[in-house]
């Protein structure tokens, strides 16, 4: 899988269920996530607006809590 920090990254396919990605643009750290609500929302979407869907992916980009932690205490020092 091709992401936008311009790192490649690797999943198994086999037995592997639907999920969306949280992406640390610091660490590099990726989440897999799974929200029924999420899901649901989308299935609403695509269903207002006639939309078949052929697949779909999430990613959400951000600072994970660790960077988070170690920027805030980074910024105390200074």
């Amino acid at each position: 899988m091709h992401f936008e920090d311009g790192t490649t990254r690797y999943e198994h396919l086999y037995g592997h269920n639907h999920h969306d990605h949280l992406i640390c643009t610091e660490c590099g750290r990726l989440v897999e996530v799974v929200d029924v609500k999420i899901e649901e929302l989308q299935g609403k979407l695509m269903k207002r607006y006639g939309f078949s869907p052929k697949y779909h992916r999430m990613d959400l980009y951000g600072a994970c809590k660790n960077c988070r932690k170690k920027r805030r205490k980074t910024n105390v020092n200074v």
